[in-house]
C-alpha cells in the first residue's frame, strides 16, 4: 500500500510544473509584410513630433536557421505636415538589408545606397546606417515557461548612433505571457542608466511595452512601447534637467 501511494505521489507530482517552449522563428522564403508605424517624441514642454511610416519586410530566401531579410521604407511623414515634412518624406525609399537568425539577431546589416538623397539628411542617414529599421527581437536561448522572464540588454532599444553618444547600461526584462497557437505575446519592460559622471550628460530611462509575434512567420503582429528618459544636461556651470517622453507603436497588415 505505501508503494503505490509513492508512485501516486510521483506521477502526480509534476502535474503542476510550466511546460516549456523553445522559442524561435520560422522564417520561410518569398514571403512579407507591410507595416504600419506611428513614432511620436515630446521634449519637455515644447509641442512634440509624431511620424507616420509605411515599412515592408521581406524574406527573399532561409539559409539553416538564418534568413536574409529587407526592412523597405515605403512611406514617412509628419503626422502634421509643417515646414520639415517634404525634407522627411525624401527619406522614403531607404532599405536596411542583413541576415537574421532565428532568435532575431541581426548581423551584416547594411543600408542601400543614399547618394541620390538631399545633404541635410546626411547626418540622421549615418545614424540609421546600425538601426535594424523598426528594432531588433532577441527571444531567449533556453525554453521558457509562460510567466518565465529573460533579459537583454538595455542599448537594444536604446542604442546610441552619434559618435559622442553617452553609453547605455542596464537591461530589458522580457516575460512570456502567452502562447497560443505559435503567437507568443512578450511583455518588456525597461530600466536604463545613461552616461557616467564624466559625461556632460547623464539620465535614466524607463519604459513598458509588449510585442505580439506570429512564431510560425517570424513576423511581428503587434509591437508598442513607451518610454521616458530623463536628462541631465551641463549648460554654462549648471545642471538642466529634461524630459524626453516618446511612444512607438507597429501594427502588421496583411497582404
Amino acid at each position: 500500500m505505501m508503494n503505490l501511494a509513492i508512485q501516486l505521489l510521483l506521477s502526480f507530482g509534476g502535474a503542476d510544473e510550466v511546460p516549456k517552449h523553445l522559442l524561435r522563428l520560422q522564417r520561410k522564403p518569398n514571403t512579407e509584410r507591410v507595416y504600419r508605424v506611428e513614432q511620436s517624441a515630446q521634449f519637455g514642454s515644447r509641442s512634440g513630433i509624431t511620424l507616420s511610416m509605411r515599412l515592408r519586410e521581406i524574406v527573399h530566401e532561409v539559409e539553416d536557421q538564418r534568413a536574409r531579410v529587407e526592412r523597405r521604407l515605403e512611406q514617412i511623414e509628419l503626422a502634421e505636415p509643417g515646414p520639415g515634412d517634404d525634407l522627411v518624406k525624401s527619406i522614403a525609399g531607404v532599405s536596411w538589408r542583413g541576415w537574421v537568425d532565428d532568435r532575431g539577431r541581426w548581423e551584416r546589416l547594411a543600408l542601400s545606397p543614399t547618394e541620390d538623397k538631399p545633404k541635410l539628411l546626411k547626418p540622421l542617414l549615418e545614424e540609421l546606417q546600425s538601426l535594424p529599421a523598426g528594432g531588433s527581437l532577441l527571444l531567449p536561448e533556453a525554453p521558457v515557461g509562460i510567466g518565465s522572464t529573460w533579459q537583454l540588454p538595455a542599448a537594444m532599444l536604446l542604442k546610441p548612433t552619434r559618435r559622442d553618444a553617452q553609453p547605455t547600461t542596464g537591461q530589458i526584462e522580457c516575460k512570456l505571457l502567452s502562447l497560443q497557437s505559435q503567437i507568443a505575446t512578450i511583455q518588456l519592460k525597461l530600466a536604463a542608466e545613461l552616461g557616467t559622471e564624466q559625461d556632460q550628460r547623464t539620465g535614466s530611462a524607463s519604459g513598458e511595452g509588449q510585442l505580439v509575434v506570429d512564431l510560425s512567420s517570424g513576423f511581428l503582429q503587434r509591437f508598442q512601447f513607451e518610454s521616458t528618459m530623463k536628462l541631465n544636461v551641463r549648460v554654462g556651470g549648471r545642471m538642466e534637467t529634461h524630459l524626453l517622453r516618446s511612444r512607438f507603436q507597429l501594427i502588421g497588415e496583411t497582404r
